[in-house]
């Protein structure tokens, strides 16, 4: 039987992360309002953004 579920070849890892309750319900009604493409796109963007701005600080550290 073949196994099921997302390919090994990605590029994601699996995290677990609490939010507080009004964030989650706010992205999901951005989500249905269609300003987001989806909650997890979001907080790879604002993640990704985020992380980038610290590098020249963390590559500037001792």
């Amino acid at each position: 039987m073949p196994k099921r579920g997302r390919p090994r070849t990605s590029t994601k890892k699996m995290v677990s992360m609490r939010l507080d309750v009004e964030v989650g319900e706010e992205l999901g009604k951005a989500k249905q309002a269609g300003k987001i493409r989806s909650r997890e796109q979001f907080v790879n963007d604002v993640l990704r953004e985020k992380v980038e701005a610290l590098c020249p600080l963390i590559e500037d550290t001792p």
